[in-house]
């Protein structure tokens, strides 16, 4: 049976995770927009594709460090977007290991992806990280 607009978030959602935390920039590059926009609410605005990968490449240069995203479990949420594609909506927890050290949870946020389907295709045009909290303790 076709997926569900809901399932088809969640997989793309988590292919485009998989890839940033092993680091494939080839992947995060083709699931952005050429209009993409990132806004962070400690960083600000990220107003390129071009600007966000040289992001992640910096991120992916570091090989004392590996960042991991997770997706919080049930959080996520889809709502359609007429004639455009979809916005998704939910949490992740951020995991940091450095040198081959055990991971610690560094920090939580919501996410608010728009998704363009265009031409057969699935792309983010904005993404809106947010709310970023130290964990307790």
């Amino acid at each position: 049976g076709t997926q569900s607009l809901a399932e088809q978030l969640a997989d793309l959602d988590a292919i485009f995770f998989a890839a940033f935390n092993r680091c494939d920039i080839d992947v995060l590059a083709s699931y952005m927009a050429k209009d993409f926009e990132f806004y962070h609410d400690l960083g600000g605005l990220t107003d390129s594709k071009e600007k966000m990968i040289y992001m992640e490449n910096e991120r992916c240069g570091n090989n004392n460090e590996t960042l991991r995203r997770e997706r919080v479990q049930g959080s996520l949420e889809v709502y359609p977007l007429n004639n455009y594609g979809a916005l998704q909506h939910g949490e992740h927890n951020f995991y940091l290991s450095v040198e081959g050290q055990p991971e610690i949870l560094i920090e939580t946020a919501k996410f608010t992806s728009i998704w363009r389907f265009k031409d057969g295709n699935w792309q983010m045009t904005r993404v809106v990280s947010y709310d970023h909290q130290k964990p307790n303790g």
